[in-house]
């Protein structure tokens, strides 16, 4: 598994006031987008060449982050085959895998756990294809 660090999500109160305060000092807005099957409206801020940030605005009450506190949400690694990411994860001691592999706001994904640090939650992300956000 070749994995490299896809972006930082922030779950925040109102997303245009966070990227406006990123964006003063010179990230780029790429997008936001609504997606209500998850109680999200969901923003992707470009920091330079290999800098992102995902920020999570809860919209509905029955979002699965509705009761996080704002700040650091999850890290995301991108891979090239996510299939067999999720296969080795899942089979190995050291991670705790929740869930399936599944369409996410830009590509498939899975979350999961490194035990003994259950405190941090991560993504793995399918690497983009250069599609923009």
């Amino acid at each position: 598994m070749n994995a490299e660090i896809d972006h930082i999500a922030i779950k925040v109160s109102d997303i245009e006031t966070f990227a406006s305060g990123l964006t003063a000092m010179g990230c780029t807005l790429d997008s936001v987008k609504q997606h209500d099957e998850v109680g999200m409206k969901i923003a992707f801020i470009s920091g330079g060449d290999k800098g992102r940030m995902e920020l999570l605005q809860v919209t509905d009450p029955d979002s699965p982050i509705a009761g996080c506190p704002d700040g650091l949400h999850h890290i995301a690694l991108g891979v090239d085959d996510i299939e067999a990411s999720h296969k080795m994860m899942s089979e190995s001691p050291l991670y705790s895998v929740e869930g399936n592999v599944r369409q996410g706001a830009h590509s498939r994904i899975f979350f999961y756990r490194i035990i003994g640090q259950e405190h941090t939650l991560y993504e793995c992300t399918e690497k983009s294809t250069g599609v923009k956000h």
